[in-house]
């Protein structure tokens, strides 16, 4: 908390005024992260877009978040240690999914019987292409991957 704090330019006394300790700190960071990568899913999508370009303009959404949440997702890692922390994850990944799956059967045509298979199987690829970003030193705008992951998530939807 003190490196937080400092980096911060506060005083460690004023981070504790709004976070118990570094558990509370991750959650709020976690909630607003979901809220961010959820927010994608409401972006507005042009009617008659193909199945593909609506999920390039969603792929390239989620990674502009990806690059402006870049410090916070390589903290993400060090959460399988602490099963509150990881609990969290797990929840708001499902409610992500959910989401997505509502999105995919709005915006791609998928059937709602598939729309949550479907959404384990997008963010799975955007997950996957968001982590070899990072490994790779999340340099640049990795939005410019969105035709790409589009690519591979259209082709793994037909």
């Amino acid at each position: 908390m003190q490196d937080v704090a400092g980096a911060a330019g506060m005083a460690a006394s004023s981070l504790y005024e709004h976070f118990r300790g570094k558990d509370d700190l991750f959650l709020a960071l976690h909630a607003e992260l979901w809220h961010a990568f959820a927010g994608t899913l409401a972006e507005p999508v042009p009617a008659g877009l193909s199945r593909r370009h609506a999920l390039e303009l969603l792929v390239s959404h989620q990674l502009r978040v990806a690059a402006a949440w870049r410090d916070t997702l390589l903290v993400f890692p060090v959460v399988a240690a602490c099963p509150r922390l990881a609990q969290a994850v797990r929840s708001g990944a499902e409610r992500y999914l959910l989401a997505l799956a509502t999105w995919l059967y709005r915006h791609t045509g998928v059937a709602r019987a598939d729309a949550a298979d479907a959404a384990a199987v997008v963010a799975g690829i955007i997950h996957a292409f968001t982590q070899r970003w990072l490994r790779r030193g999340a340099r640049g705008d990795p939005s410019v991957l969105a035709p790409r992951v589009a690519h591979y998530v259209t082709a793994a939807l037909a």
